[in-house]
């Protein structure tokens, strides 16, 4: 069974979607031929599981067919994917063809039924199991997991299992709200209102939440999911205040299957009271401001004139018309948010006003009569008259000018010859000095008046001239007879017989002129300045002097501030090579090992940097070759003299008879091609010559030999070590 299961668990994972069997349907044809429904038949052993006759057939060939006992339907069954939702209970009914009567009861035995359920397709669950033979079909419910998503009906027995009238039934619920109402009070237009929650408790289905009254709003206003098992939702209700009125509605949460709950929302929304504030003069001038009334609401105020010929209102303001009284009334009649206010009345007055006129009259020497007076002086005054047409006074403002014969003076100055007038008279005649030249004509008032000037002719203004005078430092200047041997300043004033000359003396000291330059030249540069060479100079600070003349004449000495460098630095290589364990120096620096180095060497003229490259040349070191050799033998020595104890050796060397193995160690000095000494060595490996140490014991019986430096020893046919080994 478990191979049978894993096959189907990996067949349901496969199946991304499909249609699925509808809650409250009984399972029909379609259904089992739609593998999104039924979504796989359990068909362990390659035999049928089909639909036949309204019902399903598990095993067997035909409906009442008798398989026997060599016909076992293990497992066979199907798995049905349900629809999204809660799931309840699972119904159905089951039989077998056993037709047993006419066999033995060993032919066959009573038959399992299985209900599974899973989450997910692969891990299942067993929610109900029996043992019937029954061929009447019997009924059966089956309590389901609320996440149950598949089930699966299979059965095991020797004859075909049916199934039929497969139904599923879902949860679906919707509790009471709470709390079941909320009233929001009594708040004004426009006023933030905190919102109101109520909580419902649902089972599988996505409820929808909305209001009767658009003053009350719901969020959210859909929510949940079909597979939500008493979930609780909080709902959240807010209210618009945007305009007054007593508001009752109720907030709807609808479900699946006319499942909803209401829970009750009222509120009072009222508006703001406001008052008006007036507070008038009770009487103003004709033509005067009269103050406005106010509303607390900061809406605008209307007005009510009982005697429009008296008052209006017009462009903001009131305009008086005629004095008298008057009741006005402000009003504001309220909005959306504000209630009508409480009128006000006041009674204002307009006072009658004051017309004014003008009078003005100028004479000679002649009285002047007004309003039935005679006026002998000037006057100037209000004078109230009478009367105007409504009731105030009328006054006149008064302006009388009585005049009288003038003499007047005036003064004037100006220069002899000056194209001037005065009252067309031509003054350029005149000459230097004081005159008295009178003028006669007739003021304002038609009465004689006499004027006097007092001219005064003067020289032609004075020339000013500025004057800059110069000379060098010990020397003198001269101008108008008078000598300058200091700088400063002076006034010299030149009488002229129409015109003074004022002279505005600068006197400047021209001192010597003392300059500096400054260059820097490479020692040896072709180089002049004002015609000096100075390509003489060696290297270091030099002050070079040049006397001339600046351009007033003056002396004028210029030093030049000269430095004077050497040659730019020379790069030049240099190469240092020592044998490996000595030491070079170079410029005062010692080296112990290869490398690269940069050595600064001053100069008079030019600095020099070597760049150093260090070479360490290897010593050899000489392992000696090796010549094996066995005593007596001559040996052919290299080329060359060879060192052996005391003894120079070379050519062919006769070796000595030995009793052990001995090495000679021959060496020369040599050097290598750069100069290096070092040890060249050769070494002889002497064997003793063993064929002529034989050791035969007084017996006869026992031999001694080396091979190769190890001492044997023969008895009779057997060799042995020294030890006692035998040798094979």
């Amino acid at each position: 069974m478990k191979k049978i299961f894993t096959i189907l668990s990996a067949m349901l994972l496969s199946v991304s979607a499909f249609a699925a069997l509808n809650y409250g349907s009984t399972l029909t044809q379609n259904d089992f031929n739609d593998n999104t429904t039924v979504i796989s038949k359990i068909i362990p052993d390659g035999s049928e599981v089909v639909w036949d006759n309204g019902q399903i057939r598990c095993g067997g060939t035909a409906t009442g067919a008798f398989s026997g006992p060599a016909w076992n339907w293990d497992d066979k069954g199907v798995v049905i994917a349900l629809a999204a939702g809660v799931p309840n209970q699972l119904s159905f009914q089951y039989a077998t063809n056993n037709t047993a009567a006419t066999k033995s009861s060993t032919d066959w035995s009573a038959p399992d039924w299985y209900v599974d359920e899973s989450e997910n397709g692969s891990t299942w669950t067993n929610a109900w199991t029996t043992n019937s033979n029954s061929k009447t079909f019997a009924s059966q419910t089956v309590n389901l997991k609320t996440t149950t998503r598949y089930i699966r009906l299979y059965y095991s027995g020797n004859f075909a299992g049916y199934f039929k009238n497969i139904k599923v039934t879902e949860q679906i619920l919707m509790g009471t709200p709470d709390p079941e109402s909320l009233d929001f009070g009594t708040v004004k237009v426009d006023d933030a209102v905190d919102a109101k929650t109520f909580t419902i408790n649902y089972t599988g289905m996505v409820p929808t939440a909305s209001s009767s009254d658009a003053h009350f709003t719901v969020t959210p206003e859909s929510f949940g999911s079909l597979y939500d098992y008493k979930v609780t939702q909080t709902i959240t209700v807010g209210l618009l205040t945007n305009e007054a009125g007593e508001f009752n509605g109720t907030v709807t949460v609808a479900g699946r299957n006319d499942k909803s709950a209401t829970v009750a929302v009222s509120a009072k929304v009222e508006k703001y009271d406001q008052t008006i504030n007036w507070d008038p003069a009770e009487s103003v001038d004709f033509g005067g401001e009269i103050a406005l009334a106010t509303a607390t609401s900061g809406l605008d105020v209307t007005y009510e004139i009982e005697n429009p010929a008296i008052l209006k209102f017009e462009g903001g303001k009131f305009v008086t018309l005629y004095a008298g009284e008057t009741k006005v009334t402000a009003k504001q009649a309220g909005n959306y948010k504000y209630n009508a206010a409480e009128d006000v009345e006041k009674t204002i007055t307009v006072v009658a006003p004051t017309t004014y006129g003008d009078f003005s009259a100028t004479t000679c020497d002649e009285a002047v009569e007004f309003n039935e007076t005679k006026y002998e002086e000037s006057f100037a005054g209000d004078v109230t008259v009478g009367k105007n047409y409504m009731g105030g006074d009328s006054i006149v403002h008064v302006a009388i000018v009585i005049n009288h014969a003038t003499f007047d003076e005036t003064s004037m100055t100006i220069e002899q010859g000056a194209q001037e007038t005065w009252n067309e008279i031509d003054l350029s005649t005149y000459e230097v000095g004081p005159h008295d030249i009178p003028f006669y004509t007739t003021n304002a008032a038609g009465c004689d008046s006499t004027i006097t000037l007092h001219l005064t002719v003067t020289k032609q203004g004075a020339l000013v001239v500025p004057v800059e005078l110069t000379f060098c430092e010990g020397g003198s200047v001269e101008f108008h007879g008078k000598e300058y041997t200091e700088a400063g300043t002076d006034v010299i004033n030149a009488e002229g017989e129409l015109r003074d000359t004022t002279y505005n003396v600068t006197i400047i000291e021209l001192k010597k002129s003392y300059d500096e330059a400054e260059m820097t030249i490479e020692v040896g540069a072709e180089e002049t300045w004002n015609e000096i060479d100075l390509s003489t100079y060696g290297v270091g600070s030099h002050n070079v002097e040049f006397a001339t003349t600046n351009a007033a004449g003056c002396d004028s000495i210029v030093t030049l501030h000269l430095t004077v460098t050497k040659l730019q630095t020379l790069e030049e290589p240099y190469a240092i090579e020592f044998c490996e364990g000595d030491s070079a120096e170079f410029h005062g620096k010692w080296y112990f090992e290869a490398g690269e180095d940069q050595v600064e060497a001053e100069g008079d003229i030019r600095d020099t940097l070597y760049l150093v490259t260090i070479t360490v040349h290897e010593v050899p070191v000489i392992v000696p070759g090796v010549v094996e050799v066995v005593a007596g033998e001559v040996v052919t020595l290299p080329e060359g003299e060879w060192i052996l104890g005391e003894e120079t050796v070379s050519g062919e060397y006769q070796t000595q008879p030995v009793s052990e193995v001995t090495t000679l160690d021959f060496y020369r000095y040599a050097e290598t091609e750069f100069g290096c000494e070092y040890i060249d060595m050769f070494a002889v490996l002497v064997t003793p010559n063993y064929e002529a140490i034989e050791n035969v014991n007084a017996e006869g019986k026992a031999v001694k030999f080396f091979q190769n430096g190890v001492l044997y020893i023969r008895r009779g046919n057997s060799i042995y070590t020294a030890t006692g080994e035998k040798v094979e």
